[in-house]
């Protein structure tokens, strides 16, 4: 696709003045006291005040005291140019556990993009909090859904603070590890806005934050314990702080402590330099003779959502004490609860149990998988061979239903309103369990699942308070791997290239997109690569927008009320695990939706150099992804392996006449229909 710029002098001077304008505290940086977690069994004698609030609790008791907020417009006042640290070379993962926005005395609102880091080489999943600041009672309040992928200077997630009071505020970023223990960063005085005009902040300082990271040579161990701690924190500092829960501290660069008694201790390492402090915090459990052992067993490990599982304690020892935290946001203090989990993923499920001799945890994994069916709804076109969702508010649709067999393979039961004379009437046939999805299924696909409830979804995210943040309805974005940006893709709409042929009514549509001097056709973006992968799309670090990732730079650039997204193929390719790109793909359309985009999300092609089994794993996630969210969805992947001439750009990409025989013009044929549905569905009258 050509590649062309739309970013003028003057937004750049706009972007320049913001950046100026964001202002970073250096105060407040707050220590805490964490619970112990984790995937092998440790314990300790108690001897300090245990935190009986290690998880998000059931109700926010914050909501309650604001029950007439009004709706804000989504903002965040932070520096855009953030300078992330060097990562840590010398371990399979860095020791990087930090929030690099926002930071102290920060003024947010909304919507807010999380940034930082979370890895370890022991990492397990992470976790979002917040609590009021001070927070004496270590009260903490789920802020994200737990996620079990590392992430390295990226987007940790998206805190919605619109239900929640206006005030000053902490926020937690928890790294739960495989030896048991979490670390965790805190980040205080950053107040939440949503009811009062945001005030002009002070200039941003240009020195960054130093980061604070660190390990140490055993986690637990019999009491008298030794501990020999190395500081990895990176950028300039000028002063170090060891606090080591025991009352004890020290201003070595790597010490060496003697635990003297048994107990959970929380180990926090706080640097201080020009452009502010940071903490981690680790826990040390040095154990004694009588601390309880923790065990549990489960009476099913995996299923289709949603899934009950009956949890049964085999813990030992004397114990006063126990939390169950599921990783979904829940937790109980039944001694054997059984619990449902209603959204598909991994979740890694935590017991603590605590007596008068001291703590321990263990885990065990539950793997909840989608649904067995899902129900879809569509009309048709009457021009063959395609077929597109066309929205009749006042109309019945017929109905096409997705049924997902346990091989993971799919097949299309289509029915029609009307079957064009000249279009040859397709018979569904028994397919090998063996067969790639992307082979396997009957096109068309319908655009939307199950047309009531997701034309009001779609019509909630485009009208959401964060849309009302500059979104623009003439503008649609593309993200991903390559595949929209090859020669012949939306391009010849730009440059005029293009034959539209029996379907001339999308001229209007053309037109509409065209009417910007930053033409969405043409557009150079900022969110798509070669060989992309999902977590890249999320986490990669943009460099067009500084400080900022690929997602996160496209959207805040360009605006659009629509995102083509593109991903999987190298998923596939690389043997990223099903639950991995779940997560991540998950995280790019919750990132888009926060935003006030509606996320469109494209099948992968199968080719010779992938495992069948790779895409039909990687096809399914995405589609329980779109079924799970109501998202529109364009199987391009078959659209292009049932073209007799594959992905050819032979015929330009613009000839919609040549949909069958140029995989290149069905995939513009299928995205210009899409863009069109979607107008029709939240901006009605916008294209004739």
């Amino acid at each position: 696709m050509p590649r062309r710029t739309h970013l003028s002098l003057m937004t750049c001077l706009f972007i320049a003045l913001l950046v100026s304008a964001c202002n970073l505290s250096t105060s407040n940086v707050v220590q805490e006291t964490l619970e112990v977690t984790g995937t092998r069994t440790i314990s300790s004698l108690v001897t300090l005040t245990p935190n009986t609030t290690g998880s998000a609790p059931t109700t926010l008791p914050l909501t309650n005291l604001a029950p007439t907020l009004r709706q804000p417009t989504s903002v965040v006042l932070v520096p855009v140019t953030a300078v992330f640290p060097t990562a840590v070379a010398n371990t399979a993962l860095p020791v990087s556990i930090v929030i690099l926005s926002p930071v102290p005395g920060n003024v947010v609102a909304g919507n807010v993009q999380v940034l930082g880091a979370a890895a370890h080489p022991q990492f397990l999943q992470y976790q979002l909090e917040f609590g009021p600041d001070p927070n004496p009672s270590q009260l903490w309040y789920q802020a994200t859904n737990v996620v079990q992928q590392p992430i390295i200077n990226g987007l940790l997630g998206v805190w919605n603070t619109t239900a929640t009071q206006d005030g000053l505020y902490q926020l937690r970023l928890r790294v739960f590890l495989r030896d048991g223990t979490t670390l965790s960063t805190v980040v205080g005085n950053v107040r939440v806005q949503n009811n009062q005009p945001t005030p002009v902040p002070s200039a941003t300082q240009n020195v960054p934050r130093p980061i604070a990271a660190f390990t140490q040579d055993v986690a637990s161990g019999q009491v008298p314990l030794t501990v020999r701690f190395t500081n990895q924190s990176s950028g300039t500092i000028t002063n170090i702080t060891w606090n080591f829960g025991d009352g004890q501290s020290s201003s070595e660069s790597s010490p060496a402590h003697t635990f003297n008694g048994a107990g959970l201790y929380n180990v926090t390492l706080t640097v201080t330099g020009p452009g502010g402090a940071s903490n981690v915090s680790r826990q040390i459990s040095v154990q004694s003779q009588s601390a309880p052992t923790a065990a549990f067993t489960q009476d099913t490990t995996s299923g289709s959502a949603p899934l009950t599982v009956r949890f049964s304690n085999q813990s030992s020892g004397n114990i006063t004490s126990l939390l169950w935290n599921f990783s979904d946001g829940t937790v109980s203090t039944e001694s054997n609860p059984a619990h449902t989990f209603s959204v598909p993923g991994t979740y890694n499920v935590f017991l603590t149990v605590t007596g008068p001799g001291g703590s321990a945890s263990t885990t065990r994994q539950v793997v909840v998988a989608g649904p067995p069916t899902a129900t879809w709804t569509a009309t048709w076109t009457a021009e063959p061979p395609t077929a597109t969702f066309t929205p009749e508010p006042s109309a019945e649709l017929p109905t096409a239903t997705w049924t997902l067999e346990p091989t993971a393979t799919e097949t299309l039961t289509e029915t029609p309103t009307e079957t064009p004379a000249e279009a040859p009437t397709e018979t569904p046939t028994e397919t090998p369990t063996d067969t790639p999805l992307v082979e396997s299924v009957i096109d068309p696909i319908p655009l939307v699942p199950d047309l009531a409830p997701s034309t009001e979804t779609l019509r909630n995210y485009y009208n959401s308070e964060a849309a009302q943040g500059g979104r623009q309805v003439s503008r649609f974005s593309i993200a991903g791997d390559e595949t929209l940006t090859r020669q012949g893709v939306l391009d010849p709409f730009a440059s005029g290239g293009y034959n539209l042929g029996a379907n001339s009514q999308l001229q209007g549509l053309v037109d509409f997109y065209n009417t910007e001097a930053a033409n969405t056709f043409g557009r150079d973006g900022a969110a798509t690569g070669a060989n992309w992968t999902a977590n890249e799309l999320l986490n990669g670090a943009s460099d067009v927008c500084p400080g900022q990732t690929h997602l996160a730079c496209e959207l805040s650039s360009n605006n659009p009320a629509v995102l083509l997204i593109s991903v999987g193929y190298y998923d596939a390719l690389n043997g990223t695990p099903a639950d991995v790109f779940e997560a991540a793909l998950r995280s790019i359309v919750e990132t888009a939706t926060a935003s006030g985009t509606i996320p469109v999300l494209l099948t992968v092609a199968s080719s010779d150099q992938l495992d069948p089994q790779a895409v039909n794993a990687i096809n399914t996630t995405i589609l329980n992804v779109a079924n799970q969210y109501q998202l529109p969805l364009i199987n391009a992947g078959l659209a292009i392996n049932q073209s007799p001439n594959g992905f050819s750009e032979a015929e330009g990409g613009g000839n919609l006449d040549l949909a069958s025989q140029y995989g290149v013009n069905a995939v513009n044929l299928h995205i210009l229909q899409t863009l069109k549905s979607l107008l029709d569905i939240v901006a009605p009258g916008t294209v004739q």
